[in-house]
């Protein structure tokens, strides 16, 4: 018997939904599937309608959660659901759909950095590594068996938005690797390895929260204000609003703009330049942090 699906459906949002929408463009013509996208978020760009447009895709256009719902209720043919970058939960009641596999990319290492925004709580939790996970979509969030994961380092540099596209470029990889078994329903999923799972590594975190809660003081370590800042820099993308802290003349501003700079020869540490609005704080032995800051009215 053919178990192979009828239907592919995409839903989420950034170049990961780019990459693997092309991907299944391609391989429709070898497999024949009808290829559907689900626009649950609004897309800053008009590259995946126009991506649809030309290439015979049903785009559907759903903002609302019901209506997601209600569009896989009614999915009646064998279907595939591929989810990446997605807000969408999928309700019991989807899950349990017995003509539904529903996967999923996750940018950590499940079951470490569950939820939102994984690539800044790994940095933030100082983890020397992090990776791609696709998984089997549960009931639980971020907890469903895992079908392929790689890792990748953590250097003491990077930032939130280089560790993202490291990792998005990680899982492209990996969709393709497990695509055909998927597609056939001969994927083998093996449960999450709970083995030295831990609060602050494991927990599932929400969209609303910041690392470090966006406030440093500056009597803080220089390397804990730059875990944070790189923690939080999605670059132009600006997911977190500004990083707070409250100078020593009372001032709270907030942080505009960060740099690792190398302390040249006989420099001593340099400490909060409240006119010029920049901030210096030792770093290391060879570095300073230098900081650009507003005030906040």
């Amino acid at each position: 018997m053919n178990e192979q699906a009828e239907v592919v459906i995409v839903i989420g949002f950034g170049k990961i939904v780019s990459d693997v929408l092309e991907y299944l463009i391609a391989q429709r013509k070898i497999r024949g599937y009808e290829l559907q996208f689900i626009e649950y978020e609004p897309y800053p760009t008009s590259r995946i309608e126009k991506l649809c447009l030309e290439n015979q895709i049903v785009f559907m256009r759903l903002h609302d959660k019901a209506a997601v719902t209600r569009q896989l209720e009614g999915c009646k043919r064998r279907t595939l659901i591929v989810s990446a970058g997605n807000k969408y939960l999928f309700p019991p009641r989807i899950v349990g759909k017995k003509n539904l596999t529903i996967i999923n990319f996750h940018n950590a290492l499940l079951p470490h950095f569950p939820g939102r925004n994984a690539p800044s709580w790994a940095i933030w939790a100082g983890a020397e590594e992090s990776g791609a996970t696709w998984h089997l979509v549960s009931e639980g969030v971020d907890e469903g068996d895992c079908l392929w994961q790689k890792a990748c380092a953590v250097t003491q540099d990077m930032k939130a938005y280089e560790l993202s596209k490291k990792i998005m470029e990680m899982a492209f990889e990996g969709f393709q690797k497990i695509f055909e078994d998927v597609i056939l329903k001969k994927a083998a999923a093996i449960p999450q390895d709970v083995r030295g799972a831990s609060q602050e590594t494991d927990r599932l975190h929400y969209s609303w929260e910041i690392p470090g809660n966006g406030v440093f003081c500056l009597q803080d370590s220089g390397q804990d204000i730059y875990r944070l800042l790189r923690a939080v820099d999605y670059g132009l993308n600006r997911i977190f609003p500004y990083v707070k802290c409250v100078l020593d003349d009372g001032r709270c501003v907030e942080i505009v703009s960060y740099k690792k700079v190398r302390r040249e020869a006989g420099q001593s540490d340099r400490k909060a330049d409240n006119g010029g609005q920049t901030i210096w704080l030792a770093l290391d032995g060879e570095h300073d942090l230098r900081l650009k800051y507003r005030r906040i009215d």
